[in-house]
């Protein structure tokens, strides 16, 4: 599926931090929000690459980086005044890095360079079904990586009008208390973009049916 951007810089930048890669040997895709956006039909506000380089590599590449999760392969690039976050797939390449991801919208990788979609996780179909489900066919697998993820599931689901899966919902349902174990500022960041989002009331909404509203927000 094509998926041409325009030609905004910050687009532009973020195809030449994949050329730069691709021109060294290394593999270079957009991933994640920034792809998903595109399908939607938004223009991303930034945009993530994912790679096989390691960070120290990638930042010989490029003049000015920043290493903001080196131990997790994670590295800043900026180029041409736009900051681009380059990481090493999360597993054995793209089809694994993008079923490790937390849900499937966010698992779509895209090549800008011959203008192909690869989608892994079945991303696509469920865009046009408005449908969020956990990546890699095992929520609880993915949820138990980070139980914040379970959150983000009520900001997507909340911020893009979207049904949750039966499966994927089941499992947030079930450790929606896990989500405490995460620190109060990742807790409060996450809050905070559920209810500044465009609906913050199927966000709450939601938030009570996981009983985490009074949890989250002791005050009510």
């Amino acid at each position: 599926m094509p998926l041409t951007p325009p030609e905004d810089p910050v687009a532009a930048g973020a195809r030449a931090v994949v050329e730069r890669l691709r021109a060294a040997g290394y593999a270079g895709l957009w991933a994640g929000g920034a792809v998903r956006d595109r399908v939607m039909g938004i223009t991303p506000k930034d945009y993530d690459i994912a790679t096989d380089a390691e960070p120290e590599e990638v930042a010989a590449l490029f003049a000015r980086s920043v290493p903001v999760g080196a131990q997790f392969g994670i590295i800043r690039v900026i180029h041409e005044g736009h900051e681009y976050e380059v990481a090493r797939f999360r597993a054995d390449g793209p089809r694994e890095d993008a079923r490790r991801r937390d849900f499937t919208i966010n698992g779509l990788l895209y090549d800008p360079l011959a203008d192909v979609l690869v989608d892994h996780v079945g991303g696509r179909a469920d865009i046009a079904a408005r449908t969020l489900r956990a990546c890699g066919g095992d929520p609880e697998a993915r949820f138990a990586e980070d139980w914040l993820r379970i959150l983000r599931g009520v900001r997507f689901a909340a911020r893009f009008a979207l049904a949750i899966a039966p499966a994927t919902w089941e499992a947030m349902r079930r450790h929606a208390p896990r989500v405490l174990e995460a620190s109060a500022e990742r807790q409060r960041d996450e809050l905070a973009r559920v209810l500044t989002g465009p609906d913050p009331q199927r966000g709450f909404a939601l938030l009570g049916e996981l009983a985490l509203d009074r949890a989250l927000v002791p005050e009510l």
